[in-house]
Order: C-alpha cells, then sequence, then structure tokens
C-alpha cells in the first residue's frame, strides 16, 4: 500500500461512554466489562478501527480504578482482538489518578486535553445548567502526561476544545519538544465553553496545526453529524458515539455507538473515500501495538 492510498483512508473512532451520558438518557450506554466488549465488537464490525474509553463502574459511576480499566478491556480484547485501544487521559482531579490507568495498560493511544476552561452541561429543552465547573488542564499537567506517554511509546491524542487549547500545545511543543511528531489532534466541537462547529473554526485549527499532523473531529450533540460530514470531506479522520451524542440524524435515540458508526462508514463512502482497517491505522497514527 502506497501513501497515497492511506491518504483516502478515514479512521472512525468510536467514543462508546464518556464521563456524563447515561443509561436514563440512552439504555445502549454501556457499564458493564460484557457491556463494553459487545459494543466494540459491534462497532469493529460496522467499521470502527479504534475505541475511546471512559470506565464506569456497574452502577455507572466514573472511576480511573486502573483495574475496573483492566476488566473493561480485557473483556474489549478477549471479544475483539483487532480493535484499538484509546483511554482517556482527561479523566481524575489529579496528574496521578490520570496517568494510572494509562501506565497500567499502556494503550496503544490515550487523549491529553489541552486547557482549563469552564465545563458546562445544559438541558437542551428546558435551558437548564444541569452541571458547571471548571476544568482545570495546567502545563504542568500537559506537559508531565506528554512525557509520560512518550517514555511509554504511547501516541498522545491531542484534545483541542478552543483554538486556545491549540496554541497552548503548539507553545508547549515549541518550547519543550514533549510530543513526538507528527502529532495528532482530536479537534472537539460543541462543548458549552468550548468553540462550536462550524467551516470556519474546522479551517481555522487546521490552518494554525503543523502541516504534518494528522486530525480527527468529533462534535457534541448536533454538531456530531455536520463536523464529521466536514471533517470527511476536507480529508481529515472521524469520531462518533454515545460519548459525543445519544441520536441518530433522524433524532432517534441510537441503538448503540456501533449504529453511529454504520452511518460514519456510509459517509466515507459517499464522498468516494475508504474506512481504514485497524493495520492501516497503525500506519496512519504511527502506533506501537502492545496490547
Amino acid at each position: 500500500m502506497t501513501n497515497e492510498d492511506l491518504l483516502n483512508r478515514t479512521i472512525i473512532t468510536a467514543a462508546l461512554v464518556g464521563a456524563t451520558t447515561l443509561k436514563e438518557q440512552n439504555p445502549n450506554v454501556p457499564y458493564t466489562p460484557a457491556e463494553y466488549a459487545e459494543e466494540s465488537l459491534k462497532c469493529y464490525e460496522a467499521g470502527a478501527s479504534i475505541v475511546h474509553i471512559h470506565a464506569r463502574t456497574d452502577d455507572g459511576l466514573v472511576t480511573q480504578d486502573p483495574k475496573r480499566y483492566e476488566a473493561i478491556i480485557k473483556a474489549i480484547k478477549t471479544s475483539c482482538p483487532e480493535i484499538i485501544i484509546n483511554i482517556t487521559g482527561g479523566t481524575g482531579t489529579t496528574d496521578k489518578e490520570r496517568l494510572a490507568p494509562i501506565k497500567l495498560i499502556q494503550p496503544e493511544l490515550c487523549s491529553i486535553d489541552t486547557q482549563t476552561m469552564n465545563w458546562v452541561n445544559i438541558n437542551p429543552i428546558t435551558k437548564k445548567i444541569m452541571y458547571e465547573g471548571e476544568y482545570f488542564n495546567t502545563f504542568h499537567t500537559m506537559i508531565r502526561m506528554a512525557r509520560v506517554t512518550k517514555r511509554l511509546g504511547i501516541r498522545p491524542e491531542i484534545e483541542v476544545f478552543s483554538e486556545l487549547g491549540l496554541y497552548n500545545i503548539l507553545y508547549i511543543q515549541k518550547q519543550y519538544q514533549v510530543f513526538s511528531e507528527p502529532m495528532h489532534f482530536q479537534y472537539v466541537f460543541g462543548v458549552v465553553g468550548g468553540a462550536p462547529f462550524n467551516i470556519q473554526n474546522l479551517a481555522h485549527y487546521r490552518a494554525i496545526s503543523p502541516s504534518n499532523a494528522t486530525w480527527c473531529v468529533c462534535g457534541i450533540a448536533k454538531d456530531q453529524f455536520k463536523a464529521n460530514t466536514c471533517g470527511v470531506i476536507e480529508g481529515g479522520h472521524i469520531r462518533v458515539g454515545l460519548e459525543d451524542n445519544i441520536r441518530m440524524p433522524n433524532g432517534d435515540l441510537a441503538k448503540g455507538s456501533f449504529e453511529q458508526v454504520q452511518w460514519a462508514t456510509k459517509l466515507v463512502e459517499m464522498v468516494g473515500r475508504k474506512v481504514a482497517t485497524t493495520d492501516e491505522t497503525k500506519k496512519i497514527l504511527i502506533l506501537n501495538t502492545k496490547i
């Protein structure tokens, strides 16, 4: 396979569950290791090569317990050994908590968030603020996480919630060279407190990112499908899943993240591109295979 062939591939990531989505919102949100495993296999069969993981307890509570991550990922790999694992690096109140599962599992990918920001959840119907807090990502945290993941050979997925986060990373890299290049960015649109999706924002991010960087887009709630569509057309990679949106484009509740992956696969094919296999994804993102 040539580099030109790889340039025509789109990687699909399935973000199975984040820190806030609950079964009360969509009963197909996974909590148990068995549910993660079943959903991961369905996503892989639908076209995803990566699953992005936040751990939950059996009753749905967010946890950073490394042993819980170990149980979830063991179940996933037993069910679907080919799938690539991406662990969140954004959950936890301390650097130690964030890094503990990453150090234990040593996945192919993990996320590193890029700015301190207001994080707000708003009920889209009543407009009531359901949750509001400060989400802390200091330079110290970003640099430490970058150094640890570099030492372990883990590929950072650099999460960009607004242009401020992107400028933070560009400054850190210029001063400290803590990221292996080419870097890989996840442009996250639609978080309240971050940047909404529009073509101008996507174009701006791409313009100020390093020219050799790889990039992926995701959108929260209503921003999901239009961000994915523009991302594919522009030659990027895309993320779907119940972490970002519990519904399908027609407004129906998604039967699972796999149903959004099915939609994404059709989208990629409609614009004349091909969905990346796991082997192609490893080449595109320059991944080490450890688990």
